[in-house]
C-alpha cells in the first residue's frame, strides 16, 4: 500500500530562518492591533483561549475575533500583509523532486498556519498555490471542530487529517520540523521524520528515491 507523505510547510517546506517565529510574533500582534484590539483585551483573550485549551496562535485570534466580533478573514489578511516572504528562495529542483517522489508516495501539505500563509509561501517556493500544487492541502481550519482547531500538537489534529485522507495513521508519514508534533505523529501510529537545517526536506525525499 503506498504511504502518504504528510508535509509541514514552515521549517520544511523553507528553513525557519527566511521568517523567524519572532517575525511571525509581531505580524500576528500587528494585525490584532490593528482591528482595534487594545492591550488589555488581548491579554484578556490569550487567558480565555488558554483556559479552553485551545492551542496555537490561531485558536488565539480566532478567540479574539469571535468575542469582538472581528472577521477573522480581516485578521488572517493582515496576518499574511505583515509578513516578509522576500526571503523564501524559489526552488524548482525541490519541487520537481517532490513531485518524483509522488510516483510513489501519496501527497498532502498539513499547516499549523493559514492558507492565505501557505499559498503566499508556495509562490515564493514554487510559483504555484494550493489549487495547482498538485495534492491536496490542509491548514488549521480543516481541523476545526467543536469551536476550536485542533493542531497537530492537539489529541485530534493529526487524528482528524488521517480521516480526511481517507487513511489510517499507520500509513501515514508525517514530515515536520517541531520534534514534540512528531513524538504526537508516533503516539498515534503514524510515522514521522524530524526535518532541520541539518536535516532537509530535499535530503529526505532523495533518500526515498534511492530505496
Amino acid at each position: 500500500m503506498r504511504k502518504t507523505l504528510v508535509l509541514d510547510c514552515d521549517g520544511v517546506l523553507y528553513p525557519l530562518s527566511a521568517i523567524p517565529n519572532a517575525e511571525f510574533v509581531e505580524a500576528f500582534k500587528n494585525s490584532i492591533f490593528a482591528l482595534g484590539i487594545n492591550e488589555p483585551q488581548y491579554q484578556e483573550a490569550s487567558a480565555r483561549a488558554k483556559a479552553k485549551n485551545a492551542l496555537g496562535l490561531f485558536n488565539f485570534a480566532r478567540e479574539i475575533c469571535q468575542d469582538f466580533g472581528i472577521s477573522f478573514d480581516a485578521f488572517c489578511d493582515g496576518f499574511v500583509a505583515n509578513l516578509n516572504y522576500g526571503n523564501i528562495t524559489r526552488d524548482d529542483e525541490l519541487l520537481k523532486l517532490i513531485y518524483e517522489v509522488q510516483k510513489s508516495y501519496n501527497l498532502a501539505i498539513y499547516t499549523n498556519n493559514h492558507i492565505k500563509h501557505l499559498n503566499k509561501v508556495l509562490e515564493a517556493k514554487f510559483g504555484r498555490n494550493t489549487s495547482n500544487i498538485g495534492f491536496i492541502c490542509y491548514d488549521i481550519t480543516s481541523t476545526y471542530f467543536n469551536n476550536i482547531f485542533h493542531p497537530k500538537k492537539s489529541d485530534l489534529g493529526l487524528l482528524m487529517v488521517a480521516e480526511k485522507l481517507g487513511e489510517l495513521p499507520e500509513n501515514c508519514i508525517l514530515i515536520d520540523d517541531a520534534e514534540f508534533n512528531c513524538a504526537k505523529a508516533l503516539s498515534i501510529g503514524m510515522g514521522a521524520v524530524l526535518i532541520s537545517e541539518g536535516y532537509t526536506l530535499k535530503e529526505y525525499l532523495q533518500s526515498l528515491l534511492k530505496k
